[in-house]
């Protein structure tokens, strides 16, 4: 799978996150399949398990390669993160 991949669950992530619709990183990793996405983001499942449920655990690198995967920019991720991140941090 790659930059051009145009499979259901990577369009759905797509648009998902475009619209508002999937906000969470859990979301992201739940439609593309845990199985799917340690496979491509070369994660180790408990690593991503704790990225998921803490997502200022996710690096840099992660969210260039989830783009490149989905075939989104970069930013669209960081910003989804960042978005995670402060209304968990309000909920605290």
């Amino acid at each position: 799978m790659n930059r051009n991949d145009t499979s259901p669950q990577f369009e759905l992530i797509r648009v998902g996150i475009k619209e508002g619709a999937i906000t969470t990183m859990q979301e992201v990793i739940r439609v593309m399949g845990i199985v799917i996405a340690i496979d491509l983001l070369k994660i180790h499942h408990k690593t991503l398990t704790k990225k998921m449920y803490n997502p200022e655990l996710f690096t840099f690198a992660d969210a260039w390669r989830l783009a490149d995967i989905l075939g989104m920019e970069p930013e669209d991720i960081m910003k989804l993160i960042s978005r995670e991140m402060k209304k968990n941090k309000a909920v605290k």
